[in-house]
């Protein structure tokens, strides 16, 4: 619970940088599209951005409520008038292959974005080493909840044909661990699977990081164009 509480805090610093690069460092508006308890949103709220959460999961809403975050339960709420051209950034942690409606969905982003605004977009990618190490019982599949899955080409051509332009990706070293030993755990591998999930993690990043396979998990970056 230490090491996810120092992880927890680590990312919640690296994706507010990878933030504040992409809109220049200025006051900003975000919506965090599928936020969850609001974590992010609260440590970017103290930093001085404009924040709205999406969640629709009513008890993950009314925590992060609790904190203070404004959160929406409905689309149809992001459609009004007063979110239209609104926000600078739009971001989506791992929520995207969890959506039925892709190109519905890409043309609203891009309707509440103001002009240059940018999305950001997590993704488990099948193509990493880990995910082809584990094959079905890979844990970053998650079937049935998750219903799509991209690899760095399917993904800018679904943004790229609604209107944006492909800026930029970031790894998210710690996901090959995480997935792989949440893997092990699903498999109970029992104290030799937790023990291999990390040398597997290791290798997945070694194998990104020398260019023959991506990341586990990676940001990508798309710009609104105008």
């Amino acid at each position: 619970e230490k090491v996810y509480g120092i992880v927890k805090r680590f990312m919640l610093s690296r994706k507010s940088l990878i933030i504040k690069k992409i809109t220049q460092n200025k006051r900003y508006n975000i919506l965090d599209y599928g936020c969850a308890t609001g974590d992010l949103l609260l440590y970017l709220q103290n930093k001085g951005a404009v924040c709205v959460g999406y969640e629709p999961d009513e008890e993950a809403r009314n925590r992060a409520k609790q904190k203070g975050v404004s959160v929406l339960s409905k689309d149809t709420e992001l459609l009004t008038d007063p979110y239209q051209n609104r926000f600078d950034i739009v971001t989506l942690w791992h929520v995207l292959e969890h959506i039925p409606d892709l190109e519905t969905k890409v043309q609203m982003f891009s309707g509440i974005l103001g002009e240059n605004g940018a999305i950001v977009v997590a993704i488990p990618e099948y193509k990493s080493f880990d995910a082809k190490h584990y094959g079905f019982k890979w844990a970053a599949w998650d079937l049935p909840r998750h219903l799509n899955h991209f690899e760095t080409k399917t993904l800018t051509m679904l943004f790229e044909e609604n209107g944006f332009i492909f800026e930029k990706k970031y790894p998210l070293v710690f996901d090959s661990f995480y997935v792989s030993m949440l893997t092990e755990k699903n498999k109970n591998s029992g104290m030799a699977g937790m023990l291999k999930a990390p040398v597997i993690g290791f290798y997945s990043n070694l194998q990104a990081l020398l260019g023959s396979r991506p990341y586990s998990s990676q940001i990508y970056v798309f710009r609104k164009q105008s």
